[in-house]
């Protein structure tokens, strides 16, 4: 068995498990089950968002001058790659934010994993139904527009978007999350919005430390 053929069958074994204990069916489940992993990542993923937060003041500072350099090297592009790099180091930053990306491929395994493991359950399981949804291993439109609206009240709430001032852009990740579940699973879907609930709360909790 390999690696992650063993992370799989591990978060399966432990979705089946919360099933049986909350005694209330594979949707509920889902949703306490992803909470719980969601929660376990949350001091890692507080940290890398607070980490975000502050990347993204700091570039706001340094944004203007990078504005003046694109006009000034503009017909001198390899002396505005070296401008611009030494603009970011007298700014404190790095062009790519390496402690954001490890972050990222340190919970990359997990939730692809979880995906996955959902998948199986829905598949080896008796779904059923779960409140309006008939049955949660086909999708749902009602759920996927729920989403599709936590999740641009997430992106809305984030401190880097209220930066950057440019709110309509939290419609692109509102209107992709409808139509990823209208494809998927409303099993999938209950998956999203745990997750995107406790990130909700985390982007709540990002705002008010970095007043």
């Amino acid at each position: 068995m390999n690696v992650w053929a063993g992370l799989v069958e591990s978060l399966q074994a432990g979705l089946f498990y919360v099933t049986q204990v909350s005694g209330g069916g594979l949707a509920v489940g889902i949703i306490v089950f992803s909470l719980g992993v969601r929660l376990a990542l949350y001091p890692l993923t507080y940290l890398l968002a607070r980490q975000s937060c502050a990347h993204s003041r700091r570039l706001a500072v340094v944004r203007p001058e990078l504005g003046r350099l694109r006009e000034r090297y503009a017909n001198d592009p390899a002396r505005l790659v070296r401008e611009t790099v030494a603009a970011y180091r007298r700014g404190g930053l790095g062009l790519v934010d390496k402690k954001k990306l490890l972050g990222g491929l340190v919970q990359l395994p997990v939730v692809v994993g979880m995906y996955s493991a959902i998948r199986r359950a829905l598949d080896l399981d008796n779904a059923g139904r779960f409140l309006w949804i008939a049955n949660i291993a086909r999708p749902d439109v009602l759920l996927a527009a729920l989403v599709s609206l936590l999740t641009l009240t997430v992106v809305m709430l984030s401190p880097q978007l209220a930066q950057q001032g440019n709110r309509w852009l939290a419609l692109i990740p509102a209107l992709m999350t409808f139509l990823v579940m209208l494809k998927v699973s409303a099993g999938l879907g209950l998956y999203w919005a745990a997750s995107s609930a406790v990130g909700g709360i985390q982007a709540v909790m990002v705002r008010r430390s970095s007043r």
